[in-house]
């Protein structure tokens, strides 16, 4: 059974203006799987970071450009930033 996914507002909401992505990455609107991931990245070389993403994939150090994978994600609400 094929259930409809709620029709998001045409602009983003305010709170994902207040996300600093270390990398410069701008999470699309809307997030493709209606969700967005807030995960922690922690390299060898002893970078840690955490950035917004709408997918739950590898990144690149911004110290040593190697790549790393989330040590920790947690899922946001698109609309709310709420914890999931």
């Amino acid at each position: 059974m094929h259930v409809p996914r709620p029709r998001l507002p045409e602009n983003p909401p305010d709170w994902l203006d207040s996300v600093d992505n270390p990398d410069g990455f701008d999470p699309p609107w809307p997030p493709e799987f209606g969700v967005y991931f807030e995960r922690r990245f922690e390299c060898e070389c002893g970078e840690v970071w955490v950035d917004l993403h709408d997918c739950d994939c590898n990144d690149r150090c911004p110290s040593c450009n190697l790549e790393v994978e989330p040590s920790e994600t947690k899922e946001r609400d698109a609309l709310t930033g709420a914890y999931l």
